[in-house]
């Protein structure tokens, strides 16, 4: 494979002046997108917060008034919220809600990066403009490679930044300060690696909980590279709604990975119900042996995408 990085820039030069319109709005839905996410999960732990304040100056007012079994009962339900603890304010510090919306999303723009990764063979036109371009397969396939896969990723990343220091403001203009910034990426680290108790939810103890956290992780990780390897795969096969034809191909693997889970479910509802120890080690194997099979598809997957480029033509049966 011949590979010259002249060509390669100005391939990568091409690419970019003809496309920059999908670029650039790719790149705005993604920072606005993380970003709007990151200001709707604010104002509602800050209209949370004010209801809280209000409700402890109740019953301050309460206490004044000398009418202490309300005071005390409103003590009681609001207990879980720390009134009257200062620095106990936990609630706008841990984020597992925005947490799961923000990564859904970026997974969901992580999808589109990858079902858009031969953008320019859409159409009968752009196809004869790309095969006719003086670069090696190679060279193309790595410009596109990087230019949505990997350029995906790290825009996600920034995306990411982005949404965290807009909470972090937030949080220093309205909030006070005295518990620290919460952090969504810290957040959604906790949820990722199961720790559920810095999160403020409870947890049995387990002592295979760890365990279990960094088999979540794992299998995450793997799991978003084998989807993007799985995307890339599908638009290397379909030009034109690969993405909803992919998304629905793995629905109906889903369904019956789904089924198979339900089946495992019901085999060790006893161990479940018991909360057994070994049950948490059981899980952690399985994920394990999942995400290693999602590391081998985000290996092979790319290869054959790579196959499949190679043999690209301006016209067959699926891309008319």
């Amino acid at each position: 494979m011949i590979f010259n990085k002249d060509r390669f820039l100005n391939f990568a030069r091409y690419d970019l002046t003809i496309n920059k319109v999908l670029y650039r709005n790719l790149a705005l839905v993604t920072i606005i997108g993380a970003m709007g996410i990151s200001m709707m999960g604010f104002f509602v732990r800050y209209e949370v917060w004010k209801g809280i304040m209000n409700t402890e100056i109740n019953m301050t007012t309460t206490y004044e008034s000398g009418d202490n079994s309300i005071g005390r009962t409103y003590q009681g339900d609001l207990s879980m919220f720390g009134i009257g603890q200062p620095g106990s304010y936990e609630h706008y510090n841990t984020m597992p809600m925005t947490s799961c919306v923000i990564l859904a999303f970026i997974l969901i723009m992580n999808t589109i990066f990858a079902g858009c990764w031969l953008h320019n063979l859409r159409s009968k036109q752009g196809r004869i403009n790309e095969l006719t371009l003086p670069a090696t397969n190679m060279e193309k396939f790595t410009w596109h490679t990087v230019s949505m896969i990997i350029g995906g990723y790290l825009l996600c990343f920034l995306a990411l930044l982005f949404a965290d220091g807009v909470n972090a403001l937030c949080t220093l203009a309205l909030l006070p300060k005295e518990d620290g910034i919460g952090s969504i990426i810290i957040s959604i680290g906790q949820l990722l690696s199961m720790n559920l108790a810095s999160m403020g939810m409870p947890v049995a103890p387990d002592p295979n909980i760890e365990t279990l956290g960094i088999a979540t992780t794992f299998c995450f990780i793997a799991g978003v590279l084998s989807d993007s390897a799985i995307y890339m795969f599908g638009n290397s096969i379909k030009y034109k709604y690969n993405i909803i034809l992919t998304y629905i191909a793995m629905q109906i693997l889903q369904f019956i990975a789904g089924i198979a889970t339900i089946i495992f479910s019901a085999v060790n509802s006893n161990e479940m119900s018991a909360g057994a120890e070994g049950f948490a080690e059981k899980i952690s194997i399985i994920l394990y042996i999942a995400g290693a099979l999602s590391c081998i598809t985000a290996l092979a997957l790319p290869f054959m995408s790579y196959r499949l480029y190679t043999k690209a033509q301006i016209t067959s049966k699926l891309n008319k």
